[in-house]
């Protein structure tokens, strides 16, 4: 988890951490319960790299099956 965490910034990560802090607080400030848990979300998805749209990892990427990468061969 600490790999996670330490590893592949980029400029899409850096976006999602900071719309997260910005929404968590200001859904703090304001006390709106679904700014404060759409902020966490987007916050858990800079600090730890999830989502579909990293960039440098590719999540969403549908890999080939054999017999599709052998017809592309032939």
């Amino acid at each position: 988890m600490i790999n996670r965490i330490a590893n592949n910034w980029h400029w899409m990560r850096i976006v999602r951490l900071g719309i997260g802090g910005y929404g968590l607080v200001q859904g703090l400030m304001y006390s709106e319960n679904l700014m404060i848990g759409i902020g966490a979300f987007f916050l858990i998805q800079g600090i730890f790299n999830f989502g579909c749209s990293s960039c440098s990892t590719n999540n969403c990427e549908i890999k080939p099956t054999k017999n599709e990468t052998q017809k592309l061969d032939t």
